[in-house]
């Protein structure tokens, strides 16, 4: 009875894990749009010059665009090693499960 609820713990905390990614990826998405501003719509636009504001709000834009990526990239491998750490754990012990059964109608 305790695996199966720390199953059901691991398998909600994969589910969160891939719910958090899809969120980073958006907020992510977001940030990269408003980097980009009339670019995205096909409008040839200047880069502002290096040293002006409008220069470094892009670059912190893109930081936090890039740092969301990263987020959401690092927590949907986590929700798929722990979907693989699942499906092999429970694969052993219901395949120990089985043999022990076997074992006692010998």
């Amino acid at each position: 009875m305790k695996s199966l609820r720390s199953d059901r713990s691991l398998l909600l905390l994969s589910a969160i894990l891939v719910f958090l990614s899809v969120m980073f990826s958006f907020v992510s998405n977001h940030y990269e749009s408003r980097v980009m501003g009339d670019a995205a719509l096909g409008i040839a636009v200047l880069a502002p010059d290096r040293n002006s504001p409008e220069w470094s709000q892009k670059m912190s834009l893109r930081s936090k665009a890039d740092c969301f990526f990263n987020l959401s990239i690092l927590s949907g491998l986590l929700a798929v090693g722990i979907d693989f750490f699942l499906a092999f754990w429970t694969f052993e012990h219901a395949n120990h499960r089985a043999r022990t059964l076997s074992d006692d109608h010998k």
